[in-house]
């Protein structure tokens, strides 16, 4: 459910508004995807590399607790690159309940801790 939904940067400010209730999985994506949204605006995780208004994100797997996220990079809404392409960029894991952002280091697989691997 909500393998290839994707939320842009400027609905990202009603995240959790869309008349689900608080305790359904769609709601509970958003939730997860609006922390991680926080993080990389105030970390500036992208800051040269592609504008925040120029990704996607979409929600392949989780438990109910723990929501694997892909950051896709758009090329749509003036943004540059080839129109319907979306290649994922980063992978990161966020716990609900800690509210703890992982993100997927690609050379060796495991998730590693997001506040100490800021690129």
């Amino acid at each position: 459910m909500g393998k290839y939904r994707y939320f842009l940067l400027l609905a990202s400010a009603f995240v959790g508004s869309v008349g689900a209730s608080p305790s359904s999985p769609s709601a509970k994506e958003d939730a997860a995807i609006g922390l991680l949204l926080s993080a990389l605006r105030t970390s500036h995780f992208f800051s040269g590399r592609v504008a925040l208004d120029c990704v996607g994100f979409s929600v392949p797997s989780s438990d109910g607790e723990n929501y694997e996220i892909d950051v896709r990079e758009t090329h749509a809404r003036g943004c540059p690159g080839d129109f319907g392409v979306e290649p994922v960029i980063e992978t990161f894991r966020v716990n609900l309940s800690t509210h703890r952002i992982l993100l997927l280091d690609i050379s060796t697989g495991d998730y590693i801790n997001f506040s100490s691997a800021r690129k």
